[in-house]
């Protein structure tokens, strides 16, 4: 019950995600990639997308560290430069800061869901609840290298077909 209910208080805690434009309305989109753009320039994290496979890195690295005995904020100061991408570093550094001033891992990483989604603050939360982090980021980690590699299968599936049609097209005009 004391996990459902602290689930309920995250979601209420949430903000509310941008609303996503019609497709139809190119000056809205527009607007809306023009924003992204200026907040990445001026340094806000909270809009900024990671690949997923840094994500997937990351929660496995996690994951080992804190298998081997190392402390989250030790484990998390170890990661802010193990990534190609220095945004994702800097994400990282404020979640670290976020923990050191006594916040929970799981209010820390929802700051940020764009690139943390419900269902892995989710986990990180049930593992913070039961005492054992290493275990759902475990299964966190599996999840999301399948999703990787799924991801990558179709993609790799659809590229032919695509191929095709653009020749045909092409071919046809």
């Amino acid at each position: 019950k004391e996990v459902s209910t602290a689930l309920r208080a995250l979601v209420k805690e949430r903000e509310p995600e941008k609303p996503v434009p019609p497709a139809g309305d190119f000056w809205l989109r527009k607007l809306t990639s023009l924003h992204g753009r200026a907040a990445k320039q001026s340094g806000d994290l909270r809009d900024i997308k990671v690949p997923l496979l840094v994500i997937v890195m990351f929660t496995r690295q996690m994951c080992t560290l804190l298998n081997g005995g190392t402390s989250l904020v030790v484990s998390l100061n170890t990661l802010i430069h193990q990534h190609d991408s220095p945004d994702f570093g800097r994400v990282i550094q404020a979640v670290v800061k976020n923990v050191e001033s006594g916040n929970r891992l799981s209010v820390s990483l929802a700051q940020y869901p764009r690139i943390f989604s419900r269902l892995y603050v989710t986990m990180v939360q049930v593992g913070e609840a039961t005492g054992d982090l290493e275990g759902p980021l475990a299964r966190l980690a599996n999840w999301l290298e399948r999703d990787l590699a799924m991801t990558q299968q179709i993609r790799s599936a659809l590229a032919y077909p695509i191929f095709v049609i653009i020749l045909s097209f092409f071919l046809t005009v």
